[in-house]
């Protein structure tokens, strides 16, 4: 009877160690999609929001990111912050930022992955940003002077 039993007691016992794979402090790791979101700040040279709040004089829903092949990205109005947010794609690495049909400015990122360190996926961030063309600090906040 014993011996029946012994392939059954093995298969409980690996389970939960097939289960932590990846996780290196001992706990369970959930695989995911780790996203980097880059937000984009339009200003005056006084400092005053160009999309949000009495001196806009752009409207944050007439703009639109694409990428440079002019697939549609989704963007995010953050009110809050005054900014508009998108997320980076493995796929694309520059970006048209249009207000109507009217190009706004172009963002150029060098783009890199690394292990995520909220789960046991990967992450692609950018290690450069170009706007315009000149390079600029490479934060997850952009802030463009108009």
């Amino acid at each position: 009877m014993m011996n029946k039993l012994r392939p059954f007691l093995f298969l409980l016992l690996a389970l939960p160690i097939l289960l932590v794979g990846c996780s290196q402090d001992g706990g369970a790791c959930n695989e995911c999609l780790e996203i980097t979101t880059k937000n984009v700040r339009y200003v005056d040279a006084n400092g005053n929001n160009l999309i949000f709040g009495d001196q806009a004089i752009y409207n944050p829903n007439d703009i639109t990111v694409t990428s440079a092949s002019n697939e549609f990205v989704d963007v995010r109005l953050d009110p809050d912050l005054e900014v508009i947010a998108f997320s980076l794609e493995d796929d694309f690495s520059s970006y048209r930022i249009l207000v109507g049909d009217s190009l706004l400015d172009a963002l150029d990122f060098e783009l890199a992955e690394r292990n995520s360190e909220q789960c046991c996926g990967t992450v692609t961030f950018s290690i450069r940003t170009l706007l315009n063309g000149q390079e600029i600090d490479n934060g997850d906040m952009i802030t463009i002077v108009k």
